[in-house]
């Protein structure tokens, strides 16, 4: 059995400044006899503390990569063939199919698979995991493709259920 230290306690009937004294007293000696527990708990919060700003400051500058990257992309899809192009999309959306720039890449694949490839199945498949999407913004525009996509593949019922 593990013997247990005194303790140091202020006086019960200290008033006042006295009191806020007291209990900082009571305070520094809790923290003298747990120093380790103490030291330990420290070390922790600004471990967690710098992995949080590491982790924000790379996701930031994986977003700015992503909106670069697909401006080039979207700037330069056109002087592409679609099989070019495909890939090239494609390899955007392994490398930031995560960001928030997946709706518009997807939305581009299917214009070129739809357009260039004239392949509504491929444009259905790269649109399925984004819409259908009523929340407005690009979601409902990707619904919109999706439900063109369909229409193209003559899937009439499905068209009009998007």
């Amino acid at each position: 059995m593990a013997k247990r230290r005194p303790v140091a306690r202020a006086p019960q009937s200290v008033f006042g400044d006295e009191a806020l004294v007291g209990r900082l007293f009571q305070l520094s000696e809790w923290v003298k006899a747990r120093s380790q527990l103490v030291i330990g708990g420290a070390v922790v919060l600004v471990l967690v503390a710098v992995g949080a700003v590491y982790y924000f400051i790379q996701r930031g500058s994986q977003l700015d990569q992503a909106a670069q990257e697909l401006e080039s992309l979207q700037q330069t899809i056109g002087f592409e063939d679609p099989a070019t192009a495909v890939a090239t999309i494609d390899g955007f959306l392994a490398r930031h199919g995560d960001t928030a720039y997946e709706i518009e890449a997807r939305m581009v694949l299917a214009r070129v698979q739809m357009i260039g490839n004239e392949d509504p199945a491929a444009a259905i498949a790269a649109l399925e995991p984004v819409a259908p999407d009523y929340g407005g913004g690009l979601g409902t525009d990707a619904t919109f493709l999706l439900a063109s996509a369909f229409e193209q593949a003559g899937r009439w019922d499905e068209a009009a259920a998007t």
